[in-house]
C-alpha cells in the first residue's frame, strides 16, 4: 500500500465513504503493525487511527468479501507491496486480548555452512564475495549476490570425485549453482550433498526442502535421493519437501517431466502434479504451484492448512520452538504473508482470524485457543 493510498483510505473510512472491499482491506492493514513508514503518521497518531477503526467496527463477524473481489482490491491498492495480504475465512472483529509478546524475532536470512570433502567448513553468510575454497582443480566461488557456484580452474579437469554438503540452519536459506549449472534453492533446516564435479554422474542427496532448476543433459540424467524416494530427470523445474517432522514427502513438478521411484511403485509426473509419499501410500494430485513455491519467492502461503502445519513452517523460518496450550482448533486458514516480516507481525495477522492466540517468550511460541 503506497503512502498516499493508505492516507486516502483512512480519510474515506472517517467520512463513511469506504466501500466494502476497502473496509476489508483496511481491516487487514490495521492488524499489521510496524507500518508507520507507509503513512508518515507518528506512533501516537497511528495508534489513534487504529483505535478509531476498531471502535467503528462491529463486534460480530462481518460478511466476508468474496475472494475474487479481495484480489481486485488488493491489486488496486497495492497491498502486496507492504508484505502481502492474508485472506482469512473467518475474521474476528475483536483485538486479540490473550496475546503476550515479550520480545520479537527477526525473519530468517541467507545463511548456510558448506562442508568440503576433506571436512573443512565454510560459513557462507560471513564470507566475502570471491573464491571461498578450493578442492583440487575445482574452485568454490561466492558471487556478489550471495550465491555459491563451482568452477573448474584453468588447465584443470572435472575429475574431482569428492562430495560437498551445503546445510541451512533453522532461520536460514541459500542458493547454490552446482558444477553442471543446475540451480538449487535450499529452504530452512535443509541440506544438499553433491559431488564437487559431475564427471561420474549427476547424483545428489537432499534432506529437507529444495527447489531445483536442472540443466538439461541428454547424456547424463539428474538424480535426487531424498531418503524414501529417487527422482530422475533430464532437465526440469521441481520442488521436493521432505522434512522429517512432516507426515509425508511432497514432490511437485513445474516444468518438464520427472520419474519418481519408491518402494510403493514408480510414477511419471506432469507439470502441475504433486506426488505425496506417506508411510502407507503414494498418491498424485493437482496442486497450486504458487503455494508450493511461495517459500522460494519470499512468502508463506496457506491454502486450507491447519495451525499445526502453519506453525511447523514458522518454527523452521524463525528458529523457534512451538508449544500448544489447551484445545487447539482444527479449522484451516487461507492466505499469504511475506516471510520478511518479523515474527510478531506474522502472528498478529494469523490471530486476526480469532481462532488462536499466541505467547512469545524468548524463542518459544505458545499457541492458545
Amino acid at each position: 500500500m503506497q503512502k498516499i493510498e493508505a492516507k486516502e483510505l483512512l480519510i474515506k473510512y472517517r467520512q463513511g465513504t469506504a466501500s466494502e472491499e476497502e473496509k476489508a482491506l483496511l481491516l487487514n492493514w490495521v492488524t499489521q503493525w510496524g507500518l508507520e513508514e507507509e503513512t508518515n503518521l507518528s506512533e501516537e497518531d497511528l495508534l489513534e487511527e487504529r483505535q478509531l477503526i476498531w471502535k467503528g467496527l462491529p463486534v460480530k463477524e462481518p460478511k466476508i468479501v468474496p475472494l475474487r473481489r479481495w484480489a481486485v482490491a488488493a491489486s488496486i491498492l497495492l497491498a502486496v507491496s507492504v508484505g502481502g495480504y492474508f485472506l482469512l475465512n473467518r475474521i474476528s472483529m475483536k483485538v486479540p486480548a490473550a496475546s503476550v509478546y515479550r520480545n520479537d524475532i527477526a525473519p530468517g536470512a541467507d545463511k548456510a555452512i558448506l562442508t568440503l570433502s576433506d571436512g573443512r567448513k565454510v560459513l557462507l553468510d560471513n564470507s566475502a564475495a570471491g573464491i571461498v575454497a578450493t578442492e583440487g582443480n575445482v574452485a568454490v566461488k561466492k558471487t556478489a549476490d550471495g550465491q555459491i557456484s563451482y568452477v573448474v580452474t584453468e588447465g584443470g579437469s572435472s575429475s574431482n570425485t569428492g562430495f560437498n554438503t551445503i546445510s541451512t540452519p533453522a532461520g536460514g536459506q541459500y542458493q547454490v549453482v552446482l558444477p553442471d549449472g543446475t540451480k538449487v534453492w535450499l529452504n530452512a533446516s535443509s541440506s544438499l550433498k553433491f559431488p564437487a564435479s559431475f564427471g561420474n554422474g549427476r547424483k545428489v542427496e537432499l534432506q529437507g526442502e529444495a527447489y531445483f532448476e536442472v540443466v538439461k543433459n541428454m547424456k547424463q540424467h539428474f538424480f535426487v535421493n531424498s531418503g524414501k524416494q529417487m527422482v530422475e530427470v533430464l532437465g526440469t523445474h521441481f520442488n521436493i519437501s521432505g522434512y522429517k517432522d512432516e507426515p509425508a514427502l511432497h514432490t511437485t513438478l513445474l516444468e518438464g517431466s520427472v520419474k519418481l521411484s519408491t518402494d510403493k511403485g514408480s510414477r511419471i509426473l506432469v507439470p502441475g502434479q504433486q506426488a505425496i509419499l506417506s508411510d502407507t501410500d503414494l498418491e498424485l494430485e493437482k496442486v497450486n504451484l504458487d503455494e508450493v513455491t511461495a517459500w522460494k519467492n519470499g512468502y508463506f502461503k496457506f491454502n486450507g492448512k491447519d495451525i499445526r502445519t502453519i506453525m511447523r513452517e514458522i518454527a523452521r523460518w524463525y528458529n523457534v520452538t512451538v508449544e500448544y496450550q489447551g484445545k487447539i482448533t482444527a479449522e484451516t486458514f487461507d492466505g499469504r504473508i511475506s516471510r520478511n516480516r518479523k515474527l510478531t507481525e506474522v502472528l498478529k495477522v494469523i490471530e486476526s482470524a480469532g481462532k488462536v492466540h499466541f505467547k512469545v517468550e524468548g524463542r518459544r511460541v505458545t499457541v492458545m485457543n
